[in-house]
């Protein structure tokens, strides 16, 4: 349609985290509060007018902020994503700082060791790529138990599976977000 554009992506985010605060807060929805409930009216609807926000980002964007497990998935992805391209500071920060992480040789402690081995294993197989399966996310406020099965296979010069097994993991809420607080990998035998 002439005219219309879609909204960019920080000004989305905004806007659905301005309605999702008043809706969501302590107080409930103020503006349907304000309202007498023995009054009833018919509406109509006119998403596509100049200064409303609405379509699929907003949509979507709503879910992300309200639906824990999104964001958790994409925990899981930017942990698989940073260490698959040498970005130890990225894979770091996919934990709290004084996180554990125990990829089934060694317990590490702490985002500088974490990363440091996120970092060693680009160097040592630049070409190895995890995949997580079967993501299973429960939990309740700011706290969270999660798993997947990993494998972790080499994406050239051939297509080699290297490694299977299971993360089992806690996490918690942030400041900055889903983080991991204890990562626990066990290889299948």
């Amino acid at each position: 349609m002439p005219g219309y554009f879609q909204p960019p992506h920080g000004d989305v985010v905004d806007a659905v985290a301005r309605a999702l605060a008043e809706d969501l807060q302590p107080l409930g929805d103020m503006t349907s509060g304000m309202l007498d409930p023995t009054i009833t009216a018919t509406a109509q609807m006119n998403a596509r007018k100049p200064g409303r926000l609405a379509g699929c980002a907003p949509a979507a964007e709503a879910f992300r902020q309200v639906d824990d497990s999104i964001q958790i998935e994409q925990l899981y992805a930017r942990y698989n994503t940073a260490i698959d391209t040498g970005d130890g500071e990225g894979f770091a920060q996919c934990f709290v700082p004084d996180g554990i992480f125990n990829p089934g040789h060694a317990v590490l402690e702490g985002q500088e060791a974490i990363g440091a081995f996120a970092n060693d294993t680009h160097k040592n197989m630049p070409k190895m790529r995890h995949n997580a399966t079967n993501l299973v996310i429960d939990g309740d406020g700011d706290t969270a138990t999660g798993s997947a099965f990993l494998i972790g296979y080499l994406a050239a010069p051939e297509y080699k599976v290297i490694v299977t097994g299971r993360y089992i993991d806690q996490l918690t809420r942030s400041s900055d977000g889903w983080r991991f607080t204890d990562r626990q990998f066990t290889m299948d035998q």
